[in-house]
This record gives structure tokens, sequence and C-alpha cells, in this order.
């Protein structure tokens, strides 16, 4: 027969892993729709690399007319690539931060496990 304070400490457990295992599939199911978004910004970018592609490459560049549209496209390059650099740096930030949350979580899980069961794992 299964000691009572055992009992109860898996009792007490099931909470903490249901919220974790809550957590991890709203996780997942939001990822999907940043993949999507990730997916349009890269497309955005490459169309872009494609327009300046086909100005500079297409036709014959001379530089005193070309000037002023490669600074243009070149400022806009720029701020099109430090989009990205925050999009990565932001997804880069946000993914520590829930590797955090969970391993928190987790640890708390755990804590809460061995109190229920007297500090003694079942």
């Amino acid at each position: 027969m299964a000691d009572p304070i055992s009992i109860a400490g898996i009792i007490l457990a099931i909470p903490p892993v249901a919220q974790l295992l809550l957590n991890y599939y709203t996780d997942a199911k939001k990822g999907k729709a940043d993949i999507k978004r990730y997916i349009g910004e890269l497309m955005s970018l490459k169309g872009s690399l494609d327009y300046i592609e086909s100005i500079y490459f297409g036709e014959k560049v001379t530089w005193g007319n070309k000037k002023k549209d490669i600074k243009s496209h070149s400022d806009k390059l720029e701020r099109v690539k430090s989009g990205v650099l925050m999009v990565v740096m932001g997804d880069s930030l946000l993914r520590e931060e829930v590797r955090n949350d969970q391993k928190l979580r987790e640890s708390q899980a755990l804590n809460n496990t061995s109190k229920g069961s007297g500090g003694m794992p079942a």
C-alpha cells in the first residue's frame, strides 16, 4: 500500500506540471505565428534585395546619375538590416526568458513535490 504522504505529494505536483504543459502548448501555438511573421519579414528583405539587384545589375550603372539612388537604397538597406537584427536579438532574448521561466517553474514544482513528501523523494 502506498504511503499517504507520497500520494499527497504526487497529487500536489499535478497542477504545476499541468501548468508547465499548458504553457509549453501555448508557446508552441504562438510559435507558428512568430515563424510566419519572420518569414514575411525575410520575404520583404528578399524583395528589397532583388529590387536593388535589378537596379544595379539589370542596367548599366553610371556613378553620376546613380549616386543619390545608391545612397537612398543603401540607407533603406541599412534600416532593413537593423530591423532584422532587432528581430533576431528580440527573439533570442525571448527564447532565453522562456527557457529561464521553464527552469524556474520546474524547480518550483520539484521543490513543492519534495516538500509535500516530507523532503524525501517518492
